[in-house]
C-alpha cells in the first residue's frame, strides 16, 4: 500500500513548511507546528457554494493528531506565522487519497481586524 503522506505531503512540507505557533485557547500552552503559509489568499469553499479567496495555512492532520489536537479544538485558536497572529475562523479538511484522516487541514484565517 502506498504511504500517501510520505509520498505526497512530506516532500511539500520539507520544502515549503515553516514553524508556526498554535494556541488553542487563551492561557493554553502554545504548540509548535509545521505550516504552509497561504495567507496571501487561496480559493476555499465547500464545493457547493461560491468559492472565496481567504487567507489560509495548511497543516498536516497527522501532526495535529500526534499533538492531540482535534478539528473542533482548532476553531477560535490563534496561529502565529511569519510574524503575524491570525484567528482560526474555520477549518476545511483536505483528505489524501488514502482516506479522510490522512491529509491536511486548511485553517481559514482572519486577522484581528476582522
Amino acid at each position: 500500500m502506498i504511504d500517501y503522506a510520505a509520498a505526497l505531503l512530506d516532500p511539500v512540507y520539507d520544502a515549503l513548511a515553516i514553524d508556526a505557533t498554535l494556541t488553542l485557547a487563551p492561557g493554553s500552552p502554545p504548540l509548535t507546528v509545521q505550516a504552509i503559509d497561504k495567507t496571501g489568499g487561496m480559493a476555499v469553499g465547500d464545493g457547493v457554494s461560491l468559492e472565496t479567496v481567504r487567507p489560509v495555512a495548511a497543516v498536516r492532520m497527522a501532526e495535529l493528531d500526534a499533538l492531540g489536537v482535534s478539528r473542533a479544538a482548532l476553531a477560535g485558536a490563534v496561529l502565529a506565522i511569519n510574524g503575524n497572529d491570525w484567528h482560526v475562523k474555520d477549518v476545511m479538511q483536505k483528505p489524501a487519497p488514502a482516506g479522510e484522516h490522512v491529509g491536511e487541514f486548511y485553517l481559514i484565517l482572519m486577522d484581528e481586524d476582522g
